[in-house]
């Protein structure tokens, strides 16, 4: 039901995930991120399998193990799709054999992506080759997002999208979402816009620049 893709920038420690459907609200139970440790799940989307990946790492696992043996764990890893990265060692994407297709998934040194229920496997491979390409995380990644888009995107149609980035701190430094919109990654785009010209000058220099909300009147 959906196109993700996830991403690790070694310079940074930064972990970062992009993720769209043609569902409401996807970013609220598909993103499962800490500053050691991204996963997502989708196609049947499952929470506590997000849970058990992070509680086998947490227990020493790899990462690999950790995702295995989640899997094997699972009452219907047949219907899952699985993206997991780390801050080091290779980032996984795994695909159960009933996941509606068109499903695919690819890897890199330092990045995954997956769908399913696309338009062509095209999908997949325009994100891969966005992320192949490098740069900074949330740029890569919506670009990633556009060049999915562009390649026909979730077979459905689209309604929500979401991004997030952990990095060190424990909590995210960017989630923005788009619970329900006609172009959510246009209008992504456009929160992180706004987010990057207020939080983070903020992030930055620890003073906002002056408020300029679109609700207030010319004027006042």
């Amino acid at each position: 039901m959906t196109f993700s893709a996830i991403l690790r920038d070694p310079a940074t420690g930064a972990l970062g995930a992009l993720i769209a459907s043609a569902r409401p609200a996807v970013g609220a139970r598909t993103v499962l991120g800490a500053p050691d440790l991204l996963v997502v799940t989708q196609a049947k989307a499952s929470t506590s399998l997000a849970d058990d990946v992070q509680r086998r790492r947490r227990s020493g696992s790899s990462l690999e193990d950790a995702v295995t043996g989640a899997f094997a764990a699972d009452r219907e890893p047949h219907l899952r799709q699985l993206l997991a990265i780390a801050l080091d060692g290779p980032p996984f994407a795994t695909t159960g054999d009933r996941v509606p297709s068109a499903a695919a998934t690819a890897t890199g040194t330092d990045h995954a992506c997956a769908g399913n229920l696309l338009s062509s496997g095209d999908v997949v491979g325009a994100m891969d080759e966005i992320c192949r390409s490098g740069g900074e995380v949330v740029e890569t990644l919506l670009a990633a997002g556009h060049a999915a888009e562009s390649a026909g995107g979730d077979a459905r149609g689209r309604q929500s999208a979401a991004l997030v980035v952990w990095q060190q701190d424990s909590w995210p430094v960017v989630d923005l979402r788009v619970d329900d919109h006609p172009e959510p990654l246009t209008e992504l785009t456009r929160l992180w816009d706004l987010w990057r010209g207020t939080w983070g000058v903020f992030a930055e220099t620890g003073e906002f620049p002056p408020a300029r909300p679109a609700w207030v009147r010319p004027g006042r």
